[in-house]
């Protein structure tokens, strides 16, 4: 069974990353915009108590619109806020990072499946998977909602999960769950009227996800 769990942080959380059962860790990259005081750095988050760590040096890490990590390799990787074409690979205990795919598309969120397969989908709403060696995304299906797809990961059976948010009010959100074979909504979980972003699935089978505060 699966709990949803909220994260309300001063940062733009742009994803999480799990590593394993025993030192699980969240990571976000911080945005250039309001408060923020490290701006364009790695951070990781503390998913008992918020506390964040930060990641390699100040400025290292480009704010990310989407974070998930590689079960094959350990990096993470993810897409620029400001060009969401480029998927990048990070070392999540320096920062640095690299350009490894320039795609025509531009994605709005990411996960590797646990076998290692990369999905994205694309700010049109169409579900695809990425070949980081080609550049290239094959798309699967275009996704039956009536808003804008904010998050996606699987769960640790291989399931896929989406946020996405209502076309009209972007405080009416749902996590939905996804057949990666065909695109298809199986089931919607609402998460009432919450301002809330990325997704990930901690090893115990809770779902993590950013919200988004607005103000001190």
């Amino acid at each position: 069974m699966s709990h949803l769990m909220m994260f309300a942080v001063a940062v733009i959380l742009a994803g999480v990353v799990p590593t394993n059962a025993e030192d699980w860790q969240l990571y976000s990259t911080v945005g250039t915009g309001g408060n923020a005081n490290l701006p364009n750095t790695l951070i990781s988050v503390n998913h008992q108590t918020g506390e964040q760590t930060q990641r390699g040096s100040q400025g290292a890490t480009p704010e990310q619109f989407a974070l998930d990590v590689d079960p094959i390799s350990g990096f993470l990787f993810g897409t620029i806020y400001t060009r969401p074409g480029i998927i990048t690979r990070i070392d999540s205990h320096t920062g640095q990072w690299s350009e490894v795919a320039t795609l025509q598309q531009h994605i709005s969120a990411l996960a590797f499946s646990p076998t290692g397969t990369l999905y994205g989908v694309s700010v049109n709403n169409t579900l695809g998977t990425i070949n980081l060696g080609k550049s290239t995304f094959s798309p699967i299906a275009a996704l039956d909602i009536p808003g804008s797809v904010v998050g996606i990961d699987f769960s640790p059976q291989g399931v896929l999960y989406i946020v996405d948010s209502g076309y009209y009010d972007v405080f009416q959100q749902w996590v939905r769950v996804v057949d990666v074979l065909t695109g298809e909504i199986t089931s919607t979980i609402p998460t009432g009227t919450y301002n809330v972003g990325d997704i990930d699935f901690a090893p115990d089978g809770y779902i993590y996800i950013r919200q988004t505060t607005v103000g001190p």
